[in-house]
């Protein structure tokens, strides 16, 4: 059986447990992460794949020649490099060089759903169902613009147009047909 070689952490250089994709170890990647939150520390490390091109953790990339990459916008929000083979998101990037490569079936995806928010405290590898969660978490999906949380304490449901969920607006329109019929007056 073939073993599997176990990469150093780029920060500490110590062999990282069991994990092949990953470039840092959890200690090196918390310190990093607590860097990005605090708004302190900024940590450069070179992309695995494109020798001299250095990566931020507030999401700046860096060329051979150590000139800061101006990002363009890709008329979505996402904010674009040129890279020696074709232009790249800088989200990606972010992501491939502090948490590994892109795991199959995933996208780069931004907690805040801020396009431009590159900084990695806010980025992680997860799946579209994943990324919409997010857009509706933080009411920016086109098709969250006009959802509201049910209006019935207690209930947390999405609504578009009532102000109840199905089962609470089922459970009131009973409620005004039974008060409906209590005073109701039998027609001669």
């Amino acid at each position: 059986m073939d073993q599997l070689p176990l990469w150093g952490c780029v920060g500490c250089t110590s062999p990282t447990p069991g994990t092949v994709s990953s470039r840092f170890c959890d200690d090196c990647l918390r310190h990093i992460l607590e860097g990005c939150t605090s708004g302190n520390v900024e940590t450069w490390a070179e992309h695995p794949n494109y020798k001299g091109y250095w990566v931020s953790s507030f999401g700046q990339v860096r060329d051979p020649e150590g000139k800061l990459l101006p990002p363009n916008d890709n008329g979505r929000g996402y904010l674009r490099v040129e890279m020696p083979d074709r232009k790249r998101r800088v989200h990606q990037l972010c992501l491939e060089v502090f948490i590994g490569p892109r795991p199959p079936g995933l996208e780069g995806c931004h907690w805040d759903d801020r396009p431009r928010n590159n900084m990695l405290d806010n980025l992680y590898w997860g799946s579209s169902k994943d990324n919409k969660a997010d857009a509706l978490r933080n009411n920016t999906a086109w098709y969250a613009k006009n959802l509201a949380r049910c209006g019935a304490e207690g209930c947390d449901e999405l609504v578009r147009g009532h102000r109840l969920c199905p089962a609470h607006y089922r459970e009131w329109r009973q409620e005004v047909a039974q008060r409906a019929m209590a005073l109701s007056v039998p027609l001669a």
